[in-house]
């Protein structure tokens, strides 16, 4: 489990999220208070306050608040690997079994509350939600062969020679069905998944005070030309800006 962001408060009245892709991260809310509603392929559902939600990660959804009722929460961005959560997951944290997580939920909203937060309260919190998530019946941990495949990309992301020939040759799959078998069980290419993951990382990096060479050194890209360009397509700035204009959002 790797914790990728946090936040709690109120969100901005114009927020929602419009998940059309596989994202590779798992966005698990805190809802207190607000009228959010969750749509999907199969579901439209009103979420309830003093729920836990983890929502998927391939699966496409969207989520809106009312503007005049916007939603206040306690919000993870959460990596999972090699868990697959396929449907959107209610969990109840006041359930008598569930004591330690609700006190530690408890305890980092008064924190959030009072201005003042504890970073190892997040972890403490993280692990113990990973836990309960990962127990839970409908979700699903991939086959060992693709566990493996997942678990080499993730080991080899930062070396610029990491392709999708690379990786079918290692495995021993032709390209053309390495990309299939993929895409079958995760929902995503092999591209995207690697894309995501390197600037992933790279965002984590810059925000730590790595240089734009540094970032893009760390996760395997072989310019910072194409590094670049990669970044501000998927984050909307280029990464020289990204620590100016980056603000966590639920």
């Amino acid at each position: 489990m790797q914790l990728l962001a946090h936040g709690f408060g109120v969100q901005r009245k114009e927020w929602h999220v419009c998940k059309q892709s596989a994202s590779g991260f798992f966005r698990v809310y805190y809802i207190l208070s607000g009228e959010v509603t969750y749509r999907d392929a199969e579901i439209t559902k009103r979420l309830d306050h003093g729920r836990l939600y983890v929502f998927p990660a391939q699966s496409p959804y969207r989520i809106d608040h009312d503007p005049d009722h916007p939603i206040e929460c306690l919000w993870f961005h959460m990596d999972l690997f090699p868990y697959d959560v396929s449907h959107l997951l209610e969990l109840d944290p006041s359930h008598p079994t569930q004591k330690t997580l609700c006190a530690l939920l408890e305890a980092l909203i008064c924190e959030r509350r009072e201005g003042r937060w504890k970073e190892q309260l997040y972890f403490t919190l993280t692990d113990a939600l990973s836990l309960l998530i990962c127990r839970d019946p409908s979700v699903r941990r991939p086959d060992p062969v693709l566990m493996r495949i997942l678990g080499y990309v993730r080991e080899n992301l930062s070396s610029s020679a990491l392709n999708i020939s690379a990786v079918s040759r290692r495995f021993g799959y032709s390209t053309a069905h390495f990309i299939r078998m993929f895409r079958e069980k995760t929902g995503m290419t092999p591209y995207r998944y690697i894309s995501l993951l390197r600037l992933s990382a790279a965002s984590k990096f810059l925000l730590e005070g790595q240089t734009v060479c540094e970032a893009a050194d760390a996760c395997g890209y072989a310019d910072v030309k194409t590094f670049s360009r990669a970044f501000k397509k998927s984050y909307g700035v280029p990464p020289s800006s990204y620590t100016a204009f980056y603000r966590p959002q639920a």
